[in-house]
């Protein structure tokens, strides 16, 4: 099993998108987290990317860290963008 979602950056090729999955309870919530280079094709259209739920694991700064989530869990997911330093952080990025 997977999430399957579809990029597409003219924009900032390579750049990274973090793929926050948030699991558990409204008492004990947990952050997942996968880091995704934007495919270089998504220049020029969408493309699809597949990330194996075992590939999307708990943060650092959480207990247990590096734990694969639970999908029966999840109760979000969020998306983030980090560049490198000195790059441009202005652009267009687009998820479906």
């Amino acid at each position: 099993m997977a999430i399957s979602l579809h990029v597409e950056n003219a924009d900032q090729v390579g750049q990274i998108l973090h793929v926050d999955v948030y699991g558990g309870t409204p008492d004990s919530r947990t952050t997942h987290i996968f880091y995704l280079e934007i495919p270089p094709e998504s220049a020029t259209g969408w493309a699809r990317v597949e990330i194996p739920w075992v590939n999307i694991t708990r943060a650092e700064w959480e207990a247990d860290p590096n734990t694969p989530i639970n999908p029966a869990y999840v109760t979000g997911i969020g998306f983030g963008f980090g560049t490198p330093e000195n790059a441009s952080q202005a652009g267009r990025s687009n998820v479906d």
